[in-house]
């Protein structure tokens, strides 16, 4: 008979070798529809829902570019003494975070976090992507969802920036000019 046996080192189930295949085959359908996550990482996914459709404080940023505007939001959040344990998105806000260099993002590889919507880790907080999060923004939260934070995803200059490094551009050509 083979035996199979938890992490506990308690006998769960016993059947016949022929039967051995099936019921791993049984068990791993089992695992990969209920995968295993780490305590953290169940409380920021039970805290999804509350972030899609609770109160957010709406921080405005200056900047055009994602990585400042987020920065924002965490400090939103640190201000109050919290750590910012996620960060929510729907898929296209993310792909801009993927454009980030490799220091500051840390993608997630594990198969069963990948399915429950954690992509990565952006300075020390869970990036999740849920289809239900509202588009083209970035939702932060602290670890009990008390303090939430959300900007916008620019996914333009705006114009005013155009305008200055086309100053920058015309003033650098003049001064080469002069030499």
């Amino acid at each position: 008979m083979v035996k199979f046996i938890d992490d506990n080192g308690v006998e769960f189930f016993e059947c016949h070798p022929a039967e051995a295949r099936t019921a791993i085959e049984i068990i791993q359908d089992i695992r990969d529809k209920n995968p295993v996550l780490s305590p953290e990482a169940k409380k920021v996914l039970k805290l999804v829902p509350k972030l899609i459709s609770g109160k957010r404080t709406i921080v405005e940023s200056s900047d055009y570019r994602s990585a400042h505007r987020i920065a924002d939001c965490f400090s939103t959040i640190e201000v109050h003494g919290e750590r910012v344990a996620v960060v929510l998105c729907d898929a296209r806000a993310y792909a801009e975070i993927r454009k980030w260099d490799r220091d500051s993002i840390e993608i997630e590889s594990r198969a069963t976090y990948l399915k429950t919507g954690i992509m990565a880790y952006l300075w020390g907080a869970m990036v999740v992507i849920d289809r239900k999060a509202p588009k083209d923004v970035f939702v932060v939260s602290s670890e009990d969802g008390e303090h939430v934070a959300e900007t916008a995803l620019v996914r333009e200059k705006p114009p005013i920036v155009e305008i200055l490094s086309k100053m920058q551009k015309l003033l650098s050509e003049a001064i080469m000019g002069i030499r």
